[in-house]
């Protein structure tokens, strides 16, 4: 279910000036905006207009979703993430299809609830959780997944440097290729996750006047300068200027990087947790493959602290994913570096040897796990396929029309693999034997449907 598809979330259509509008013309505006997303909620549909040029009152969009039928649209709270889901929120409902029970032996599958055109997105989501993998760990955003070619640099960015407690800006900097550049922030500092590692600080604003550095000398000759007032708490006279990278990589746990838009919306605090917990194990465990450890450590974190976002699939639902068993002769170390109990880290593995996906980025970059994705059903035929999108969603898109009550598959193999290749792959991996028309069709032996 892989991919290194282009494009996001569709935007709402013509930008106007609320006050240049009739109220029904906003009305019709923010229900644009909710058919073509329509896993977001009123606040983030008000921030989505916003980014448009238009701006909406939140009880002016719950309104419109109210009368429209739809119910205000919340955004589940942040920090939920441990809530167990009941019955009824596991057999919900997103975007143009919805959860129920399937027939021939299947379980539970994903049904259109209206008729779809091929080539339309029957819903997109932002994974549970993922993982990037240990050799694009530093080209790839740890949190959204989106990538960065090439170490670029957005700029130049204005840093509100504050002061903490003890007068000090609690950051580090060094020379790197004759730039001065930021080398580590303190979880601490005030200026954690405004500043970020890897930022190169072209000069220093006081009052209005820039101070160019054009060393390390020279930023310690003017900080050291400043009046005791400068950069102190509500006090906005003292910018740093700095070129960004689009990416920046952590450079305490070398396992994690987070790019611009992530950092700018204020996310990093969020990976402190996961990173000392990283950064904590034996040497040992921190070299070759630590994917499945990070995702382990990842999962406990948000257990404790809450999600990112609340943009994502709610990770209480992870535990309703089919776990397809297999020999776990790590299980017990796996289990005390995480800190998890055995039960739950044998089941993450094998939700996520049967559910996972990967995401390409140049190459195979991580793996993510999405629930929505888990519960569809698999075809050799199938009408619909998984595409994971450069900003890290992942869209069900429709291969050819789709009637209302149908219900959507997509391939969990090489749908263009010989018949044996497939029923092998499926069976070793995945635990069935397929006997959808297709693989009936095509079996040499003729084996009864199922």
């Amino acid at each position: 279910a892989g991919g290194d598809r282009g494009g996001v979330l569709r935007k709402a259509g013509p930008l106007f000036h609320p006050s240049e509008m009739s109220d029904a013309q906003v009305a019709a505006l923010v229900l644009k905006a909710k058919e073509e997303n329509p896993d977001m909620g009123a606040k983030r549909l008000v921030t989505l207009l916003k980014e448009q040029g238009t701006s909406v009152s939140l009880n002016a969009v719950k309104k419109i979703l109210q009368d429209a039928g739809g119910g205000a649209g919340e955004e589940p709270a942040a920090g939920t993430a441990g809530t167990a889901p009941t019955p009824q929120e596991a057999l919900a409902s997103i975007g143009k299809v919805e959860r129920r029970n399937a027939n021939q032996g299947c379980g539970s599958g994903i049904f259109a609830k209206v008729g779809v055109k091929a080539g339309e997105k029957l819903f997109s989501v932002r994974p549970a959780i993922s993982v990037v993998f240990d050799p694009a760990a530093q080209r790839v955003c740890g949190l959204c997944l989106s990538a960065s070619a090439a170490p670029t640099r957005r700029g130049p960015a204005r840093v509100l440097l504050r002061r903490a407690a003890d007068a000090s800006f609690g950051f580090v900097f060094d020379v790197e290729n004759d730039k001065v550049v930021v080398t580590g922030v303190d979880v601490s500092s005030p200026n954690y996750a405004t500043l970020l590692a890897g930022d190169s600080i072209t000069s220093v604003e006081v009052s209005g006047v820039q101070k160019k550095c054009s060393s390390p000398l020279d930023l310690l000759t003017v900080l050291k300068g400043l009046s005791p007032s400068a950069g102190a708490q509500g006090d906005d006279s003292l910018v740093l200027l700095v070129d960004r990278q689009e990416l920046s990589p952590c450079r305490t746990c070398k396992t994690f990087a987070i790019c611009s838009s992530c950092a700018s919306h204020g996310r990093l605090p969020w990976h402190a947790a996961e990173c000392a917990a990283f950064s904590a194990l034996p040497e040992g465990t921190r070299t070759g493959d630590t994917s499945i450890t990070r995702f382990l450590l990842r999962y406990k974190a948000t257990l404790a602290n809450g999600d990112w976002t609340d943009e994502k699939e709610n990770m209480s639902l992870v535990p309703t994913l089919q776990a397809n068993p297999v020999a776990l002769p790590q299980l017990e170390k796996l289990a005390k570096v995480a800190g998890l109990d055995q039960d739950t880290v044998a089941n993450l593995i094998f939700q996520i040897r049967t559910n996972a996906m990967q995401i390409d980025r140049a190459g195979k970059a991580a793996c993510a796990l999405s629930v929505w994705v888990g519960y569809t059903n698999h075809s050799c035929d199938p009408n619909a396929q998984v595409v994971p999108d450069r900003e890290g969603l992942v869209h069900m898109t429709a291969l050819r029309s789709i009637t209302p009550n149908e219900e959507v598959r997509f391939s969990y193999v090489d749908s263009t693999a010989p018949f044996e290749q497939r029923q092998q792959i499926l069976k070793e991996h995945y635990g069935f034997e397929c006997r959808c028309d297709r693989c009936v069709k095509e079996d040499p032996n003729k084996a009864a449907s199922r």
